[in-house]
């Protein structure tokens, strides 16, 4: 235990706000996931945030790559199912909330069990949330 406060005093005030911030909306994630179908929550999310185009912020992919380590922390602690989709959409909205461009990529592809989905965040061509050829492993929908 105290192991795990001393990392906790190590974070940065915008690890800790976004560790707490994906420790909540993971399981509200899950649930409108449940009520309405993904293409309304993707948009519903989209709307609530916008994005200044012509701003281009030299700093967004480090801040971006700290935010995917503290949600995927997040997942890993809380006890519900934090899949992908799940954390990759919490990922997408806090980036956006913060003014970071990124992208929500869903992927598909066939195995000989029929199809596996999967879906991960992109910050200027970089993934943030898997492994960095994970794109070349699916066909992407999204």
């Amino acid at each position: 235990m105290r192991n795990a406060w001393r990392l906790w005093g190590e974070l940065s005030s915008l690890e800790r706000v976004t560790f707490l911030q994906a420790a909540i909306l993971l399981p509200l994630a899950s649930l409108a996931l449940r009520l309405w179908r993904f293409q309304v929550v993707y948009d519903t999310l989209q709307e609530a945030t916008s994005l200044e185009e012509d701003e281009a912020r030299e700093d967004a992919l480090q801040e971006a790559q700290r935010m995917a380590r503290m949600v995927n922390a997040a997942a890993w602690r809380v006890p519900y199912d934090a899949t992908c989709l799940r954390r990759s959409l919490v990922l997408w909205w806090l980036l956006r909330r913060r003014g970071v461009d990124s992208r929500l990529r869903i992927g598909v592809r066939k195995e000989a069990e029929g199809l596996l989905a999967h879906a991960w965040v992109e910050c200027q061509d970089c993934v943030l949330n898997d492994a960095a050829d994970i794109s070349q492993q699916y066909a992407t929908l999204l």
